[in-house]
């Protein structure tokens, strides 16, 4: 008789009240909410877009959803997503996500990386170019305190450093400076890539021309 009258009662709810209700209990399992205003009193960003970005994410299990507005945590290292004004970070593993940046390009992160001395596999990276050889970027963003010249209060503040790694052919993650030593370190010495650099002037430290001679260099070693 109490089983009858709960799924009377249950049938007899307004429609809007079930579908809130559903509407919670999706949400609980799709992400959990960002505690508010956690770094309001710390100075610069810990996001890497300013705005919220229409992207999409792809999950551990290869599922990938294109309907999210997000934003990527830099000081958590977690993309986070839009959801009726309010900020949630994933439940699921997230592998790769993509959104627009501040200049209005599309950018890719993505994890799995063998880890680093300051990265460990769950680590995202923009992927700046993806070949045989990847370039990938990683922005350690830090909470520090400063006390400002002439002042007795101290202050906390986020420092960005960012730091470009290099997967070579055996997936190994090497940190790179942008300049030629390194790179060519890594690279190896070959009078054919030595030879493309000055023909074409390439300035290493600018991403287009890294991203040109690593594009050349995949060509020759494929031969």
């Amino acid at each position: 008789m109490k089983n009858k009258l709960a799924f009377l009662f249950l049938i007899s709810l307004p429609l809007a009240f079930c579908e809130q209700i559903k509407a919670q209990i999706v949400q609980d399992i799709a992400g959990r909410p960002l505690i508010p205003n956690k770094y309001a009193e710390i100075k610069g960003d810990i996001y890497f877009n300013e705005n919220w970005s229409k992207g999409y994410v792809i999950s551990a299990d290869g599922k990938k959803n294109n309907t999210y507005f997000l934003k990527y945590d830099e000081i958590e290292d977690v993309p986070v997503y839009l959801s009726k004004e309010e900020a949630y970070t994933f439940v699921d593993r997230i592998i790769e996500f993509s959104l627009i940046d501040d200049s209005g390009i599309a950018v890719i992160f993505r994890n799995g990386f063998k880890p680093s001395s300051k990265t460990t596999e769950q680590s995202y990276f923009q992927v700046i170019y993806d070949g045989d050889i990847k370039l990938l970027k990683k922005n350690i963003k830090n909470i520090i305190e400063d006390r400002e010249y002439n002042s007795a209060t101290t202050v906390k503040k986020i420092t960005t450093s960012p730091l470009y790694f290099l997967i070579d052919y055996s997936q190994n993650i090497i940190q790179i400076k942008r300049d030629t030593k390194s790179i060519l370190g890594v690279l190896g010495k070959n009078e054919a890539v030595s030879n493309y650099m000055k023909e074409n002037k390439l300035d290493l430290k600018k991403d287009p021309d890294l991203i040109k001679l690593l594009t050349f260099y995949s060509t020759i070693i494929k031969k």
